[in-house]
């Protein structure tokens, strides 16, 4: 296959078992991002293509088309694979790996970050991002999520993920477009867990740089003659290095001893967590799952987005391997390989877990991903409570219309790297346990249908506010797709 061919998407058909019609999953005639896929990198492909396409698929169920269908809409949470995911992040608590432990706790079970649903499907679309030969590179910008309940062991999830929005602005290197989707899932019992909206860029260029971009693209080697990121790897001093193991020796987890509510003062920080330096096992295991080189990205993937590697001459599916290989990430106009910007966002939750205690309940994180995360870098995180209070929330819980009264935090959380950028600014509402009020009662009530109209939902103007002010717009709530077509 040579650099200029482009697969045959005609011949790609989607998976539609009888597992997904009995979990909910919409048939294949209501997604849209395979159907697209199918005329992207065609000849004459430019970016007004690409953002006429996207807005196609606005207020569509988007399918990512992956085979494997605990990336997808329909997951089980597996003991093996809820440990693993924790286990590759550099984190060994027992409420996340011992199934014993769980079972002594007060949800009787083992339990996995609820932020591994992002890695499921993490509220953005790839659908229209990198097939064609145009010049652009993709990256994750941020989330914004809500959970209703812990993410228990042997859990079974269908999930939704819609396009909210398509919008184009100017960013320093060129023309940039803005995908915004909302996601929701949803357990074996159908219960809302978790919901969320996600913000994904395409970074084009402009002027002479896209033409030098359009024609390195056309010869497979992408933004590697217009680098969006030039950066050395890191070389670490003996100091460096003695920072970097001190900070993990000194991580503190709370454990099985309550943090209550009152106990809590605004201005606490939190003991940070280290993650790094970064190495290609953090990269090739960065969606979470059991992925690696020889694994599900080496074999042809149904709806993958094949691009012939420039060196090799074969093709591979680009929206991954560029992470971990030396020579393709320059293709996405990165000097070396980077992380998953969602494997970041997940990373919060070691920091929070914690600090929190196995008591406390993650209510809400929202991440905005600043700068990528290199072959060799590392990242300290910190947090520190910016507010203190009683969070009264009304809505549904087991069919009854209910108010429930928790004791709340908020927590700034930066994400700092060895040459101190804040590649990762973040926040997160943390629920904890109350002499006055008790233990955190779980699921948290979710709003009534009627409600839920009312609520303002982040949108894109939130998000821009975000990029100029440097600050995270909380939502009252996340729009999650489904709800007003129930």
């Amino acid at each position: 296959m040579s650099t200029s061919e482009v697969p045959d998407w005609s011949k790609v058909k989607p998976i539609y078992t009888p597992e997904m019609i009995a979990a909910g999953i919409p048939p294949p005639d209501k997604w849209k991002g395979l159907e697209l896929a199918r005329t992207i990198g065609s000849k004459g492909y430019t970016f007004d293509t690409l953002l006429e396409d996207a807005r196609k698929q606005i207020g569509f169920e988007v399918w990512e088309g992956g085979p494997d269908l605990r990336l997808g809409p329909l997951s089980e949470f597996s003991e093996y694979v809820c440990r693993e995911h924790v286990l590759s992040h550099g984190d060994d608590n027992p409420l996340y790996i011992d199934p014993e432990y769980g079972k002594k706790t007060r949800y009787g079970c083992m339990l996995t970050y609820p932020t591994f649903l992002h890695r499921v499907r993490y509220g953005m679309t790839h659908g229209v991002n990198n097939w064609g030969p145009y010049p652009t590179s993709t990256l994750v910008a941020g989330l914004s999520w809500e959970y209703y309940d812990v993410v228990r062991v042997g859990s079974r999830f269908r999930s939704s993920m819609k396009m909210k929005d398509t919008v184009e602005k100017k960013g320093a290197t060129g023309r940039l477009a803005l995908y915004l989707t909302d996601t929701s899932f949803w357990d074996q019992r159908d219960h809302l867990v978790a919901g969320g909206g996600g913000t994904y860029i395409c970074v084009g260029k402009s002027g002479e740089e896209a033409k030098k971009a359009e024609e390195a693209t056309k010869r497979g080697a992408g933004m590697s003659e217009t680098m969006l990121y030039d950066r050395e790897t890191q070389h670490y001093s003996e100091e460096e290095v003695k920072k970097v193991v001190e900070t993990a020796k000194n991580e503190q987890r709370r454990g099985a001893t309550p943090r209550y509510w009152e106990d809590v003062t605004v201005g606490e920080k939190l003991t940070p967590t280290v993650k790094g330096p970064f190495r290609i096992q953090e990269v090739t295991k960065g969606h979470g799952w059991e992925h690696g080189p020889a694994g599900l990205n080496f074999r042809p993937s149904m709806g993958a987005r094949l691009t012939a590697n420039p060196l090799t001459g074969y093709p591979y599916e680009s929206g991954v391997v560029q992470h971990w290989d030396f020579n393709l990430c320059r293709i996405r106009g990165l000097p070396g390989p980077f992380d998953h910007g969602i494997q970041r966002m997940t990373l919060v939750a070691h920091l929070l877990s914690n600090w929190m205690g196995d008591d406390g309940f993650i209510r809400r994180t929202s991440s905005q991903v600043r700068k990528p995360c290199y072959y060799g870098d590392t990242q300290y995180y910190t947090g520190e409570v910016v507010n203190k209070y009683k969070d009264k929330v009304k809505g549904e819980v087991e069919g009854e219309v209910k108010e429930i009264e928790y004791g709340a935090v908020d927590i700034i959380i930066g994400t700092m790297n060895q040459v101190g950028e804040n590649t990762l600014p973040s926040k997160a509402t943390i629920y904890l346990p109350s002499r006055e009020l008790g233990e955190v009662k779980l699921p948290v009530p979710i709003p009534t249908k009627q409600d839920w109209k009312l609520v303002t939902k982040r949108d894109v103007k939130d998000f821009f506010e975000e990029i100029t002010t440097g600050e995270t717009v909380f939502p009252p709530l996340p729009q999650f797709a489904g709800r007003e077509e129930e």
